[in-house]
């Protein structure tokens, strides 16, 4: 699979991570069965998405995968770790011990289920600023690759990127609003 191929499915599974991480953080504090269900369902997609990126190193879809071939120095797997920990704020072995966290989450409650065990979630803000720093690194690379070779396919990439806001809390507000609209739509169906 070509570089211009994984990026679709990268951006796909970054973008859902992230919004899963604002519609976990809008389920908190509200009363109910229902709301702690939805909220353990999307705390649960978004560290099976985590995983699927920044998981397992083998996996296609693990960023470094991505950036193996590259010999462009910002873009080495390690010095795109590195940017990734620098957003997070986490030195390599704070990293460590959240990876295992995630990947405990996942492997305890996502994708087995261990007996009599709750779900613990790791610091899922953590899964989304670090999906937030890879876009922006996709998107520095996309003009990297655009400039290098013009009519390659990256000028759509560089063209999607600057069209997203790419600062810390993307897709909040659209998250928002769509949490709103949803949450009043069930209430009006409710009703009505």
């Amino acid at each position: 699979m070509s570089q211009l191929e994984k990026i679709n499915t990268l951006e796909h599974v970054l973008v859902r991570l992230i919004k899963g991480e604002h519609y976990f953080e809008l389920c908190t504090g509200h009363a109910g069965g229902f709301w702690p269900v939805v909220q353990n369902a999307v705390g649960e997609a978004v560290c099976l998405y985590w995983c699927h990126l920044f998981g397992n190193r083998k996996d296609d879809l693990h960023f470094s995968q991505f950036f193996k071939e590259s010999s462009e120095n910002g873009f080495l797997p390690a010095h795109v770790k590195q940017r990734m920990l620098s957003a997070m704020n986490l030195s390599e072995p704070e990293y460590k011990e959240f990876w295992n966290q995630v990947k405990d989450c996942r492997d305890k409650f996502v994708s087995h289920k261990e007996h009599r065990a709750s779900v613990i979630f790791p610091r899922i803000d953590l899964c989304r600023i670090q999906a937030e720093e890879l876009r922006r690194i996709l998107s520095d690379y996309s003009k990297m690759e655009s400039v290098a070779g013009p009519g390659s396919g990256w000028e759509f990439w560089v063209e999607y990127y600057s069209n997203q806001w790419l600062k810390s809390g993307q897709f909040s507000s659209e998250c928002e609003q769509e949490f709103s609209r949803g949450v009043i739509n069930v209430a009006n169906g409710l009703i009505g």
